[in-house]
C-alpha cells in the first residue's frame, strides 16, 4: 500500500526571537569584550541596557523577514558591535596622568592662601608640631591638616601626647 501525497504543507511556526539564552549570553560577551573601552563614561549595566535597545530594534526591524535564528543572530552581533563602536566614537579624549603631572603649575598665590588659612586654623600645639616637622610654611599639603585635624577631633590623638 502505498501513500497518498497530500497537497498542502505543514504549518511552519514563524521565528520570533526572545532576549534570553543565546542571545542575551551573547550580549553579555560582546559588552564584557568592549567595556574596558566605554567605562571611562558607561557602566556595565548602562551598556547591557545599550544591548537590549539594540535588540528591540533588530528585532522590531526583522521580526516578520527572518526565520532562522542564526541569521538573525548575525543581524543583531552586527548591529551591536557598530552600536558600541559608536559610543567609543563619541568618547571624550583621555588624558594619561602622566601627561598632566609634566604641565603642573607652581604653586599659585591662590594655593598659598588655602594652605596658610588652614595652618591658622590648626591648634598651637599642631602649628608647632608642622614647624618642628618642617612643614610649618604654605607648602604643607592640604591632607595632612585634614587628616590632622581628623585625628584631634576624634579623640585619637591628642595634640599632648604628641612628640615636641
Amino acid at each position: 500500500m502505498s501513500k497518498v501525497p497530500t497537497r498542502h504543507k505543514e504549518a511552519k511556526v514563524p521565528f520570533y526571537p526572545r532576549f534570553t539564552n543565546a542571545f542575551e549570553g551573547h550580549a553579555h560577551n560582546v559588552v564584557r569584550k568592549m567595556y574596558p573601552r566605554l567605562m571611562l563614561e558607561h557602566e556595565f549595566d548602562d551598556l547591557l541596557q545599550e544591548a537590549w535597545v539594540v535588540f528591540l530594534h533588530c528585532r522590531s526591524r526583522y521580526a516578520g523577514k527572518v526565520d532562522n535564528p542564526a541569521w538573525f543572530m548575525a543581524l543583531f552581533s552586527r548591529a551591536l558591535h557598530n552600536r558600541f563602536i559608536d559610543l567609543q566614537r563619541h568618547l571624550f579624549a583621555y588624558i594619561p596622568i602622566d601627561e598632566l603631572s609634566d604641565d603642573d603649575e607652581p604653586m599659585t598665590n591662590i594655593d598659598a592662601g588655602y594652605c596658610w588659612r588652614v595652618l591658622q586654623e590648626l591648634p598651637g600645639d599642631m602649628r608647632e608640631l608642622l614647624q618642628v616637622l618642617g612643614l610649618g610654611d604654605v607648602t604643607v599639603l592640604p591632607a595632612l591638616q585634614k587628616r590632622l585635624r581628623e585625628l584631634t577631633a576624634s579623640g585619637d590623638v591628642q595634640p599632648t601626647q604628641l612628640p615636641r
